[in-house]
């Protein structure tokens, strides 16, 4: 799984991922002059750039390296686990139980503390990867059909978040900005619930892989083999549930990066699920902070949602693994 070739890649993952961390500290529409922003980075004497740098930027750095690590993970567990080439935290509906429940907080229908509303998003999004592995477990359910299934429960999701922020009076950029996904306006505080469930998926990540590989054979085989694919699909799908939930509970909806994320990784590589999976979670990373900065900077000062620029990827990409399933 570790050997030269793949580090390689995880170094050339690491300093991209440099890259677009300077780049996101300097460029925005602050005018302050780069070497103010770097100095900031490392003394907190001026408030200006301490507001800029600490309070603003750096936070919503950090909150895209995880939704970015959260989404490609679910990507590629619900790929890896259900065989199925279109696998998406929100294609197939994953965080649209978390989205629910967040517009229901945003909206003020539920009233609960931060970590009570993380728990109950994430339980929503466990939820809805259940009833995807019950289809998935049908032999009559072809791999268009499940992806149709995913499909029809993330419209289902979205139609139910704008259906409480209408009934709530509720036409906001806010609202805008979670369909559509956003870091705006997020600080380090809103993390801190999500950690203890982003330290399982972690954990738990290793043992389904090596799973995995076992399921990759087939469900007979892989039963043979002492694989138990019922459980290891419950329990991959169960950590995609946790995933996509933590990323919605961050950022909103952003679709595409589990699409994507996988099929770039096994191009890399291979089909090793572990080695595909130890690489997604950082190329997720990577994609969401650069497509971040494309939202935040295209139309400066203004801001467009970050899951139209990741669309804007994984669309085309899509439409053509679609059209060789059906």
């Amino acid at each position: 799984m570790i050997d030269i070739r793949n580090l390689s890649i995880l170094g050339a993952i690491a300093g991209l991922i440099a890259i677009g961390i300077v780049i996101a500290i300097v460029l925005g529409p602050a005018s302050l002059e780069w070497g103010e922003l770097l100095a900031g980075v490392f003394t907190r004497d001026d408030p200006v750039v301490k507001i800029v740098v600490w309070d603003i930027r750096i936070p919503r750095i950090i909150i895209c390296i995880l939704v970015g690590f959260c989404l490609g993970l679910s990507g590629a567990m619900i790929q890896l686990s259900t065989r199925n080439p279109l696998g998406d935290p929100q294609l197939f509906g994953l965080g649209g139980g978390a989205a629910v429940v967040q517009a229901l907080s945003m909206a003020g229908i539920i009233v609960v503390g931060p970590w009570v509303l993380v728990s109950l998003s994430i339980l929503a999004s466990i939820g809805c990867a259940f009833v995807i592995t019950f289809f998935s477990f049908k032999d009559y359910i072809s791999q268009s059909r499940l992806a149709l299934i995913g499909v029809s429960f993330s419209a289902i999701s979205v139609a139910i978040s704008m259906s409480i922020f209408a009934q709530a009076r509720i036409f906001s950029q806010q609202t805008i900005h979670f369909i559509g996904g956003s870091m705006s306006n997020r600080i380090l505080d809103n993390i801190v619930p999500t950690l203890p469930f982003l330290l399982v998926a972690i954990l738990l990540a290793p043992p389904i892989a090596a799973r995995l590989n076992l399921l990759s054979l087939g469900d007979r085989i892989a039963y043979n083999l002492g694989g138990r694919p019922g459980f290891t699909r419950i329990m991959a799908m169960s950590s995609a549930g946790i995933l996509a939930g933590i990323a919605v509970s961050m950022a909103g909806l952003i679709g595409f990066v589990g699409l994507v994320v996988p099929h770039i990784s096994r191009l890399l590589v291979g089909h090793d699920a572990r080695a595909v999976m130890l690489v997604s979670a950082p190329l997720g990373a990577l994609l969401v902070l650069y497509a971040d900065q494309i939202a935040r900077l295209a139309f400066m000062p203004s801001e467009i949602p970050v899951g139209m620029v990741t669309t804007l990827v994984g669309a085309p990409l899509m439409i053509f693994i679609a059209r060789r399933l059906i």
